[in-house]
């Protein structure tokens, strides 16, 4: 149940209980080694003692236990035996790593929905092919949003996690189809003289990207893709304490790049249409709404540099900088932002910029 991770310095208060509970005399290496403990804050509820990987709960009373860690409370387990029980300095007492990444494509779910009802309510407002594709991305990006909260709430289980992040992936693959594809009609007003052929590949391309990794899914065992992740640091601790800044997850492998690649080139589809929008939409309305699609587009290829080239801030947390994006329980709400959870932010507002581009060509029409 405790896994080993590189240290970071701690604060005050950590290395006041460090130097309270460590022994007197420095040379009894034993002693000093039964306090070295190295928590997992990571794991969500209890473990069975015999097989420290397989929880207690089973079913949809381990879905409740983990969904409740992650988003509201996971208090560490009492290590027993008189040692005293350790968090995370970043975290806190019932803090987790997915904390942040869950709760703010659960605040995108609620916005884009309250978005997507809007527009239906509107009279009017879904006549035309471009603006009944507006509202579908609409609400396409809401079960993006939702459905990256339902894998981050239940990432720490290897079962659940196993299948909610394929549909975190489906999701995602199907949001990039719906909004390239009402940006295309946007772009075009409706796919006037627009080949059939042009309208349907993105369709296609995406269905074939999401049947292979569902294959993939069923060849590869949970084991094989169930590893660790922990953030290196040049700066060592020796005992006590934990940055917390460590997960687990279902990877790729030697497909991860393959996905990575088939994500972007689907979501720069959008700009093969741009002759089209230059043709059909007036200069001023063309030059907003492509400079607010590229701006989208440089923001989403940023935050991918950040969270899988750079992983900033991760390490910067580690080693005791960037603490204000860190809010420790009991007293903060137990998260913090890491590189992921930059992503997701810049993954939120890139996904609105492209709902006010597309908000902005549907109301030239009216100008004419």
């Amino acid at each position: 149940m405790v896994s080993r991770i590189t240290p970071a310095p701690v604060a005050d208060a950590a290395r006041a209980l460090r130097s309270s509970i460590m022994p007197k005399d420095a040379s009894d290496a034993k002693a000093q080694k039964e306090l070295c403990v190295f928590i997992d804050q990571y794991e969500v509820g209890e473990v069975d003692p015999n097989d420290n990987t397989k929880p207690l709960k089973k079913g949809c009373s381990r879905f409740v236990e983990v969904v409740r860690g992650v988003l509201c409370s996971n208090p560490r387990p009492d290590p027993g035996e008189g040692k005293p029980t350790l968090w995370s300095e970043i975290l806190g007492p019932s803090g987790h790593y997915e904390r942040f990444s869950a709760w703010s494509h659960i605040v995108g779910t609620v916005l884009f929905l309250a978005y997507a009802i809007a527009r239906c309510a509107i009279p009017n407002n879904n006549n035309d092919v471009e603006q009944i594709l507006t509202t579908v991305a609409a609400f396409g990006v809401v079960f993006v949003f939702f459905s990256s909260s339902v894998y981050h709430s239940t990432a720490p289980d290897a079962t659940l996690a196993f299948y909610t992040r394929f549909l975190d992936f489906f999701a995602i693959y199907l949001g990039i189809v719906l909004t390239a594809t009402a940006d295309i009609a946007v772009a075009t007003r409706g796919f006037k003289n627009v080949p059939v052929v042009t309208i349907i590949d993105l369709p296609i391309a995406g269905t074939i990207i999401i049947v292979f990794f569902l294959w993939r899914r069923h060849r590869i065992s949970k084991e094989e893709t169930w590893l660790e992740d922990q953030v290196q640091t040049e700066v060592r601790d020796t005992c006590i304490m934990s940055h917390g800044l460590f997960s687990r997850g279902h990877y790729d492998l030697h497909h991860s790049q393959l996905r990575e690649t088939t994500s972007l080139l689907l979501s720069s589809s959008y700009f093969m249409s741009v002759p089209a929008a230059v043709m059909t939409l007036d200069t001023e309305t063309a030059a907003v709404v492509l400079t607010l699609q590229a701006v989208s587009f440089v923001a989403i290829v940023f935050g991918m540099i950040l969270d899988r080239v750079f992983k900033w801030p991760n390490k910067q947390l580690a080693e005791g900088r960037h603490q204000c994006l860190a809010c420790p329980s009991p007293n903060g709400p137990g998260c913090v932002v890491t590189s992921h959870g930059v992503w997701h932010l810049v993954a939120l507002l890139a996904t609105a910029l492209t709902f006010v581009a597309r908000e902005y060509g549907l109301s030239s029409y009216g100008d004419e």
